[in-house]
Protein backbone atom coordinates (compact mmCIF):
# COMPACT_ATOMS: atom_id res chain seq x y z
CA UNK A 1 0.00 0.00 0.00
CA UNK A 2 2.89 2.11 -0.39
CA UNK A 3 4.18 3.66 3.40
CA UNK A 4 2.03 3.75 6.19
CA UNK A 5 1.99 4.18 9.51
CA UNK A 6 4.73 6.38 10.43
CA UNK A 7 4.06 6.82 13.89
CA UNK A 8 1.44 3.96 14.91
CA UNK A 9 0.55 0.81 12.02
CA UNK A 10 -2.43 -1.08 12.74
CA UNK A 11 -2.96 -4.65 10.33
CA UNK A 12 -6.95 -5.86 11.87
CA UNK A 13 -7.17 -6.51 15.42
CA UNK A 14 -8.98 -4.31 18.30
CA UNK A 15 -6.70 -1.87 19.33
CA UNK A 16 -7.54 0.95 21.86
CA UNK A 17 -4.60 4.41 21.79
CA UNK A 18 -5.29 6.38 24.21
CA UNK A 19 -3.95 9.46 26.11
CA UNK A 20 -0.43 9.16 24.03
CA UNK A 21 1.40 12.04 22.01
CA UNK A 22 1.90 10.87 18.51
CA UNK A 23 4.39 13.43 16.64
CA UNK A 24 6.44 14.44 14.33
CA UNK A 25 6.15 11.31 12.09
CA UNK A 26 6.45 11.14 8.46
CA UNK A 27 5.48 8.85 5.72
CA UNK A 28 5.55 10.98 2.56
CA UNK A 29 7.50 9.95 -0.31
CA UNK A 30 10.65 12.11 -1.19
CA UNK A 31 9.85 11.68 -4.76
CA UNK A 32 6.11 11.17 -7.16
CA UNK A 33 5.88 7.25 -5.95
CA UNK A 34 3.93 4.62 -7.62
CA UNK A 35 1.74 3.78 -4.66
CA UNK A 36 0.46 6.07 -1.85
CA UNK A 37 1.69 7.12 1.32
CA UNK A 38 -1.30 7.14 4.01
CA UNK A 39 -0.89 7.80 8.18
CA UNK A 40 1.73 10.25 9.54
CA UNK A 41 0.94 9.83 12.82
CA UNK A 42 -1.40 6.64 12.70
CA UNK A 43 -2.61 4.16 10.17
CA UNK A 44 -4.99 1.49 10.54
CA UNK A 45 -6.58 -1.16 7.87
CA UNK A 46 -9.69 -3.64 8.82
CA UNK A 47 -9.46 -2.61 12.28
CA UNK A 48 -11.43 -2.86 14.97
CA UNK A 49 -10.27 0.44 16.77
CA UNK A 50 -10.76 3.41 19.32
CA UNK A 51 -8.48 6.41 19.03
CA UNK A 52 -9.30 8.37 22.80
CA UNK A 53 -7.62 11.36 24.04
CA UNK A 54 -4.62 11.51 21.94
CA UNK A 55 -2.44 14.17 21.02
CA UNK A 56 -1.72 13.34 17.06
CA UNK A 57 0.24 16.30 15.80
CA UNK A 58 2.85 17.86 13.57
CA UNK A 59 2.65 14.24 11.31
CA UNK A 60 3.30 13.96 7.56
CA UNK A 61 2.04 11.91 4.59
CA UNK A 62 0.90 11.74 1.41
CA UNK A 63 -3.16 11.65 2.34
CA UNK A 64 -3.84 11.94 5.99
CA UNK A 65 -1.05 13.39 8.02
CA UNK A 66 -2.14 12.50 11.08
CA UNK A 67 -4.49 9.40 10.79
CA UNK A 68 -5.19 7.05 7.78
CA UNK A 69 -7.64 4.40 8.07
CA UNK A 70 -9.10 1.88 5.64
CA UNK A 71 -11.93 -0.21 6.46
CA UNK A 72 -13.64 -1.51 9.86
CA UNK A 73 -14.95 -0.13 12.85
CA UNK A 74 -13.68 3.38 13.71
CA UNK A 75 -14.30 5.59 16.73
CA UNK A 76 -12.08 8.82 17.05
CA UNK A 77 -13.05 10.61 20.06
CA UNK A 78 -11.75 13.34 22.57
CA UNK A 79 -8.45 13.70 20.58
CA UNK A 80 -6.09 16.98 19.14
CA UNK A 81 -4.94 16.39 15.66
CA UNK A 82 -3.59 19.87 15.34
CA UNK A 83 -0.70 20.36 12.60
CA UNK A 84 -0.52 17.65 10.16
CA UNK A 85 0.39 17.89 6.58
CA UNK A 86 -0.87 16.15 3.13
CA UNK A 87 1.69 16.28 1.13
CA UNK A 88 -0.99 14.48 -1.36
CA UNK A 89 -4.44 15.56 -2.70
CA UNK A 90 -6.63 14.47 -0.10
CA UNK A 91 -6.86 14.29 3.96
CA UNK A 92 -4.40 16.61 6.38
CA UNK A 93 -6.02 15.84 9.16
CA UNK A 94 -7.69 12.84 8.69
CA UNK A 95 -8.14 10.27 5.65
CA UNK A 96 -10.85 7.61 6.09
CA UNK A 97 -12.99 5.23 4.44
CA UNK A 98 -14.76 2.54 6.72
CA UNK A 99 -18.46 1.15 6.94
CA UNK A 100 -18.43 2.42 10.50
CA UNK A 101 -17.05 5.39 11.71
CA UNK A 102 -17.44 7.58 15.30
CA UNK A 103 -15.48 11.11 14.58
CA UNK A 104 -16.42 12.89 17.99
CA UNK A 105 -15.67 15.62 20.66
CA UNK A 106 -11.93 15.94 18.53
CA UNK A 107 -10.12 19.61 18.16
CA UNK A 108 -9.56 19.46 14.14
CA UNK A 109 -6.72 22.31 14.08
CA UNK A 110 -4.45 23.74 11.35
CA UNK A 111 -4.38 20.93 9.09
CA UNK A 112 -3.34 21.36 5.52
CA UNK A 113 -2.94 19.16 2.73
CA UNK A 114 -1.89 19.93 -1.01
CA UNK A 115 -0.39 23.29 -0.56
CA UNK A 116 3.02 22.06 -2.41
CA UNK A 117 0.67 20.56 -5.64
CA UNK A 118 -1.79 24.02 -5.33
CA UNK A 119 -4.67 21.37 -5.41
CA UNK A 120 -6.19 19.39 -2.94
CA UNK A 121 -9.65 18.69 -0.70
CA UNK A 122 -9.87 18.23 2.60
CA UNK A 123 -7.67 19.93 4.86
CA UNK A 124 -9.00 18.69 7.57
CA UNK A 125 -11.05 15.69 7.15
CA UNK A 126 -11.96 13.45 4.51
CA UNK A 127 -14.72 10.79 4.45
CA UNK A 128 -14.80 8.91 1.87
CA UNK A 129 -16.07 5.64 -0.03
CA UNK A 130 -19.69 4.37 -1.06
CA UNK A 131 -19.12 2.24 2.12
CA UNK A 132 -17.99 4.45 4.44
CA UNK A 133 -20.94 5.98 6.84
CA UNK A 134 -19.74 8.09 9.05
CA UNK A 135 -21.35 10.44 12.17
CA UNK A 136 -19.14 13.82 13.01
CA UNK A 137 -20.45 15.31 16.39
CA UNK A 138 -19.02 17.93 18.74
CA UNK A 139 -16.02 18.43 17.09
CA UNK A 140 -14.21 22.19 16.72
CA UNK A 141 -12.90 22.14 13.36
CA UNK A 142 -11.03 25.22 12.34
CA UNK A 143 -7.96 26.69 10.74
CA UNK A 144 -7.55 24.11 7.89
CA UNK A 145 -6.21 24.88 4.75
CA UNK A 146 -7.02 23.37 1.22
CA UNK A 147 -6.21 24.74 -2.07
CA UNK A 148 -8.90 23.09 -4.01
CA UNK A 149 -12.57 22.69 -2.05
CA UNK A 150 -13.37 21.23 1.51
CA UNK A 151 -10.89 22.93 3.59
CA UNK A 152 -12.90 21.99 6.83
CA UNK A 153 -14.87 19.21 6.02
CA UNK A 154 -15.09 16.81 2.64
CA UNK A 155 -17.32 13.80 2.41
CA UNK A 156 -16.16 12.41 -1.18
CA UNK A 157 -16.83 9.12 -3.45
CA UNK A 158 -20.17 8.02 -2.73
CA UNK A 159 -19.83 8.42 1.58
CA UNK A 160 -22.44 8.99 3.63
CA UNK A 161 -22.33 10.98 6.82
CA UNK A 162 -24.22 13.15 9.41
CA UNK A 163 -22.78 16.00 11.16
CA UNK A 164 -24.37 16.93 14.81
CA UNK A 165 -23.96 19.60 17.20
CA UNK A 166 -20.50 20.63 14.71
CA UNK A 167 -18.64 23.57 14.74
CA UNK A 168 -16.45 24.61 11.97
CA UNK A 169 -15.03 27.78 11.42
CA UNK A 170 -11.74 29.74 10.21
CA UNK A 171 -11.29 27.01 7.59
CA UNK A 172 -9.01 28.26 4.35
CA UNK A 173 -9.69 27.54 0.35
CA UNK A 174 -7.15 29.18 -2.08
CA UNK A 175 -9.68 29.03 -5.27
CA UNK A 176 -13.14 26.93 -5.14
CA UNK A 177 -15.18 27.32 -1.89
CA UNK A 178 -16.67 24.90 0.47
CA UNK A 179 -14.30 26.24 3.10
CA UNK A 180 -16.36 24.69 5.94
CA UNK A 181 -17.90 21.45 4.66
CA UNK A 182 -18.03 20.48 0.92
CA UNK A 183 -20.09 17.13 -0.47
CA UNK A 184 -19.32 15.74 -3.75
CA UNK A 185 -22.39 14.69 -5.06
CA UNK A 186 -20.81 14.00 -8.39
CA UNK A 187 -22.39 11.51 -11.04
CA UNK A 188 -24.18 8.33 -9.57
CA UNK A 189 -21.84 7.92 -6.63
CA UNK A 190 -22.83 10.88 -4.83
CA UNK A 191 -22.39 11.39 -1.30
CA UNK A 192 -24.65 13.07 1.16
CA UNK A 193 -24.34 14.92 4.42
CA UNK A 194 -27.13 15.67 6.92
CA UNK A 195 -26.30 18.72 9.04
CA UNK A 196 -28.09 19.29 11.99
CA UNK A 197 -27.82 21.70 15.13
CA UNK A 198 -24.02 22.93 13.31
CA UNK A 199 -22.26 26.29 13.01
CA UNK A 200 -20.39 27.30 9.90
CA UNK A 201 -18.94 30.64 9.93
Amino acid sequence: YGYVGGGVYVQEGAPTLAHNIIENNDTHFPTPPNGEAIGGGIYARDATITILDNLIRNNISGRGGGIGIDGGIVVIRGNIVQGNIGQSDHGGGIYIGAPSIEISHNRIVGNEVGRALNYGWGGGIVILGVDSTATLSYNLITDNYAPSIGSGVFIDDGAQAVLNHELIYDNQCARSGGAALYVDGYADIGSRATVLHTTIA
